[in-house]
């Protein structure tokens, strides 16, 4: 008897659990007014300078991996005190990113972060068009083996036009439950930052860099 009261208190554990990760939805309509506010804001956040830049819609395709951080930077940064490992490898950078999010959102919910990296794939980044954003189809030229190098004098030719400089890649952002911060990481050329935002008044403002590297 005791061990069916045991199962059965574990099973309404585990689906309390599984309930707190599903309770808030992060929609792409959420995303892409997120995407187009903070695009848009060419005074204080400063992504891009103008909507005639070019911004990739291939989410992370053809980004470099985040950068290493020691265990002392990241107490800083974050004010948190967790172990980094200094070295990033395919074993263990999926989980330094997810551990440096999860920090960075004070978000304890892994699962809940780790469900938005999982639905990246599902947002179709061609739909900020709408909003007036310059796509540049990497993405297209990817299915047609177009070299990277190919990519990059496409946009060099364009880029002639405006006077623009290369093309801007990012990561889908990535929020918390209450939906009040926003991881990204951002990369044109070969300068990368990762940022968190923070909504305030009903605004998107820049809170934190996490880590740059410039040009």
């Amino acid at each position: 008897m005791k061990n069916i009261i045991f199962l059965f208190l574990l099973s309404i554990l585990i689906g309390c659990k599984e309930s707190d990760s599903t309770a808030t939805v992060i929609t792409n309509e959420f995303k892409l007014e997120f995407l187009n506010e903070v695009f848009s804001d060419t005074v204080d956040i400063q992504i891009l300078h103008s909507k005639s830049e070019l911004i990739s819609n291939f989410g992370r395709g053809y980004m470099l991996p985040p950068l290493s951080m020691d265990h002392d930077m990241i107490k800083i940064i974050t004010g948190s005190d967790f172990s980094y490992r200094t070295a990033y490898s395919p074993e263990n950078t999926d989980l330094n990113e997810l551990e440096l999010i999860s920090n960075s959102l004070l978000e304890s919910d892994t699962v809940f972060i780790q469900k938005q990296r999982k639905s990246v794939s599902t947002i179709d980044l061609n739909e900020l068009s709408a909003y007036g954003f310059k796509i540049f189809d990497i993405k297209g030229m990817s299915r047609n083996n177009f070299s990277y190098e190919n990519i990059l004098q496409s946009a060099d030719s364009i880029n002639q036009k405006t006077g623009n400089y290369s093309f801007l890649k990012f990561t889908i952002p990535i929020f918390n439950k209450e939906k009040n911060l926003a991881y990204m990481r951002l990369q044109k050329g070969s300068s990368q930052s990762a940022i968190i935002l923070e909504k305030t008044n009903n605004r998107w403002k820049r809170k934190t860099l996490l880590y740059g590297l410039l040009e």
